[in-house]
């Protein structure tokens, strides 16, 4: 926040909408100005204005006059009646046609733009942009094709949201090549270098009305409420960025990406919990009276101040280390025992002497040094761990390693930081600064999707709550195992996924997701929790050597691990040429599971290669 007193950012928001009539409208208004103010710009006139014109539709919603440097916000009724400002733009930002839904701050971008660019006013500013309209669209906005101007608007107004951006998209921006404070403030926001806590201010104080107005309920209570949800979202939205410019160095799979940001939602939900908690006794005065609001949302500042800047930062580049170091884990995995791993601080001087003694430690991946004192080993680490080759170094002495281990993480919050990322794919352990020692033994702190019975320990409660928020999955009914099923899973695939699923998770008692499967996009059916895999599942119908081919090599496009129903009297010898056969073609394809006649067989790659494979009838339990 390069601007420091925000009571006075609050005065001056509500100020400058206050020209604006309609409700809505102000509101936007409000929020922007907030943003604007919070990032040290200053706010030019805003005015109503008939802005229809003679088209059909609604016209512009707003405009930036440039020579005014004047904001006009459209107050023809056909704007009330096509659903208002937020839900014409929200339809927008759905389809990717806009980045953002504030359109007065869209506006706002223009005159950013115009006052921090000098290239603003030259014919070049209006060019035609030269990217490929289809990745512009995917990783900005359709509207930010239509030209220069709204390609930098498009952005700065995105960014102001909240949203990082590829370095192609930034590097394209003038602004990110502009020699003054306010344009490289906007380039850090926009690449993740600092924390993108733009906009959350406004969106804590909204929270806060909603615990004024509640002043009888409890913080439990008071999770699932609009604005509380709001502030949740936009918190991890911060840390999801943290997530997204680590996987740019290391990438990572879907599945994986997607386990890290939904610990993000579970850790910003029970992080709001404490905010809301220690903002109730700052409701009463002391008499026991109610205090006026303006009062109580001043007093809570150092809620916000504390919590979601000094705590947030440390937390967003923690939430990047593990990110980071989780993709590294996976890379890891894929080799196997092929090398050995070894501790490697930064080696400068900012390096705690405790994890200086780390330096060098040389383990195999299989070690149970790695499931305690992978990194990050506390806030602020930047240690790391690379693969060596095995001939080249010795051995350390594991239960040396481990006492020093424990001396790295010694501290008020040891266990905290007693986990492996990559293990787990949470950005932060059960046990952190929110949330209390026992949380480690929860089942859910192992990746487990079943909690039979919740404590009454309130924060307990509390975290049961979030999580519930957080999901789209419904359970499926199982006699054994867990089964549960996004919302957005493949219509299509429905019913013989389920069945598939089914069978699985009450023979072996499973936990497995079926996934969220987007349009145009290739993703595996599900993720098997247990196994920690993803594998695409396919039925065979038809009992011909080409069906079964035909399905592996559709499958093998979605998942490396590969789950076959045979639904067919195709015979076991068939299968196992035709396995054979597409495994030696297809390098990617790691075990197929055979599900036949009510009895199944999870094969290798290995051993579906080895000379004389062949699946018999007693293989299959």
């Amino acid at each position: 926040m390069l601007t420091a007193d925000y009571n006075d950012i609050r005065k001056k928001a509500i100020e400058w909408a206050s020209v604006l009539k309609n409700p809505e409208a102000r509101d936007l208004a409000e929020e922007a100005a907030m943003i604007l103010l919070q990032n040290g710009y200053e706010l030019p006139p805003i005015k109503e204005a008939n802005l229809k014109g003679r088209k059909k539709g609604v016209g512009y919603l707003a405009l930036y006059d440039s020579d005014k440097k004047t904001i006009f916000v459209n107050n023809h009724p056909a704007v009330i009646d096509h659903g208002g400002f937020r839900k014409i733009l929200q339809k927008d930002v759905k389809s990717k046609y806009a980045a953002q839904d504030n359109v007065i701050l869209h506006e706002l971008a223009h005159y950013i733009d115009h006052i921090i660019n000098p290239a603003f006013d030259t014919s070049e500013h209006f060019y035609r942009i030269f990217l490929p309209k289809e990745y512009v669209k995917e990783n900005l906005s359709g509207y930010a094709y239509t030209n220069r101007t709204e390609y930098e608007a498009e952005l700065i107004a995105g960014i102001l949201r909240g949203k990082i951006y590829p370095d192609k998209i930034l590097d394209y921006s003038d602004f990110a090549h502009l020699d003054n404070e306010k344009a490289k403030h906007l380039l850090a926001l926009g690449n993740g270098s600092i924390p993108n806590d733009s906009g959350m201010p406004r969106i804590f104080d909204k929270m806060m009305e909603t615990v004024y107005e509640n002043p009888s309920k409890d913080a439990i209570e008071l999770l699932n409420k609009d604005n509380v949800r709001a502030f949740i979202e936009r918190h991890k939205l911060v840390l999801d960025n943290a997530v997204d410019v680590s996987i740019r160095e290391v990438p990572l799979d879907e599945i994986s990406v997607q386990r890290l940001k939904e610990s993000n939602y579970v850790f910003s939900g029970i992080k709001t919990f404490h905010e809301l908690n220690e903002a109730f006794p700052s409701l009463i005065d002391s008499e026991g009276n109610l205090i006026p609001f303006n009062q109580f949302l001043n007093s809570v500042q150092t809620i916000n101040k504390s919590y979601n800047g000094q705590y947030l930062k440390v937390e967003y580049e923690f939430a990047k280390s593990s990110a980071y170091m989780a993709a590294r884990w996976k890379e890891f995995e894929k080799d196997g025992e092929d090398y050995y791993l070894q501790y490697r601080t930064a080696g400068d001087a900012r390096v705690r002497k405790t994890h200086q003694r780390l330096h060098g430690i040389t383990l195999p991946i299989t070690s149970k040094f790695w499931d305690k004192y992978f990194p990050p080993n506390g806030w602020n680490c930047r240690c790391t761990v690379v693969q060596v080759r095995k001939n080249k170094y010795p051995l350390s002495d594991e239960t040396q390693a481990m006492n020093l281990g424990s001396q790295a993480t010694a501290g008020k919050h040891q266990e905290m930081f007693m986990y492996n990322p990559g293990k787990k794919m949470t950005t932060f352990p059960a046990y952190n600064a929110y949330t209390i020692s026992r949380c480690k033994e929860c089942p859910y702190s192992g990746g487990s999707i079943k909690l039979a019975k919740v404590p009454d320990n309130e924060l307990c409660q509390a975290c049961k709550v979030v999580r519930e928020m957080n999901s789209r999955y419904k359970t499926v009914p199982t006699k054994a195992g867990y089964l549960r099923i996004h919302e957005g899973h493949g219509k299509h695939e429905r019913d013989e996924n389920i069945r598939i699923g089914t069978y699985l998770a009450e023979k072996h008692g499973y936990e497995i997701d079926l996934l969220n499967n987007p349009q145009n996009k290739v993703s595996a059916d599900s993720y098997n929790r247990t196994l920690r895999i993803t594998q695409e599942y396919k039925l065979n119908s038809t009992p011909s050597k080409s069906s079964i081919d035909n399905l592996l090599r559709d499958a093998k496009k979605q998942a490396d691990d590969i789950v076959l129903w045979i639904d067919s009297d195709i015979s076991l010898e068939d299968i196992s040429a035709v396995l054979r056969s597409r495994v030696r073609r297809s390098e990617n394809i790691r075990t197929v599971t055979i599900i036949y006649k009510n009895k199944d067989i999870m094969i290798k790659r290995e051993d579906i290669l080895a000379d004389g494979f062949k699946i018999r009838p007693t293989d299959l339990k």
